[in-house]
């Protein structure tokens, strides 16, 4: 008796982490505006972090193993801004092209905001 207890219990919070990282992914929203990059994040207390769009710097997507069985990918940006150097975009849909959407944003907002990268290579 003791055993099975103690599987019941394993499998009750296993199953509760299972449903707050879930509930957690819902809650997550990305607002990309002409400006910033807007994430709302969080589920008992919420936090809002802005990006500013000429601070970005480089992307990058990957998928793990899971992600690909779902169709599903995560891009990750990289920026020069101090609180947040990187962000990652988890569960974006595998065929959406949100990269070049951001990057043109990226160039309108660097235009609008006379601001140009000077690179050393």
């Amino acid at each position: 008796m003791p055993f099975t207890e103690f599987v019941l219990i394993i499998v009750g919070i296993i199953s509760l982490m299972l449903l707050y990282s879930f509930c957690y992914l819902r809650k997550i929203k990305y607002l990309i505006g002409s400006e910033q990059l807007v994430v709302e994040h969080g589920i008992f207390q919420r936090k809002v972090d802005y990006l500013e769009l000429y601070r970005i710097v480089d992307f990058n997507e990957h998928q793990t193993f899971m992600q690909q069985l779902f169709s599903m990918k995560t891009i990750t940006i990289f920026s020069g801004d101090r609180s947040t150097p990187s962000l990652d975009i988890v569960g974006v849909i595998a065929n959406n092209q949100i990269v070049p959407m951001i990057r043109e944003r990226v160039i309108i907002s660097r235009r609008n905001n006379s601001i140009y990268e000077i690179t050393n290579r």
